[in-house]
């Protein structure tokens, strides 16, 4: 399945996610960020989520944060066709789990 985006919600979006024709570096990492925190919408109610779970994500899996909480703000309005979950029981069960898989794999031969 492909990860389908919307971005003429955001408010002068024109700006915010282009440059030169071309998508901005931070727009692209917080589309794809969906991904990774299970968040498809990024507005006023879903932005803490959004963020907290980036962070986390980020945190779990030992990487730099590509953008900040403002950028991400910037972007309210985006829309992405990823599935929205919102317990984050359920979500950090899946991240959590995902990285002991990871964690076991390295350590141990098959």
């Amino acid at each position: 399945m492909s990860l389908n985006y919307e971005l003429s919600h955001i408010k002068d979006y024109k700006t915010i996610c282009h440059l030169d024709g071309e998508t901005k570096r931070i727009t692209t990492a917080i589309i794809f960020s969906g991904l990774s925190t299970d968040v498809g919408a990024l507005n006023k109610k879903t932005l803490p989520i959004a963020w907290s779970r980036y962070v986390i994500w980020c945190r779990i899996y030992e990487l730099d944060l590509e953008f900040s909480y403002k950028d991400m703000e910037n972007h309210l309005g985006l829309y992405t066709n990823v599935i929205f979950i919102k317990s984050d029981n359920t979500w950090m069960k899946r991240v959590v789990g995902n990285k002991l898989q990871r964690i076991r794999s390295e350590y141990h031969e098959n």
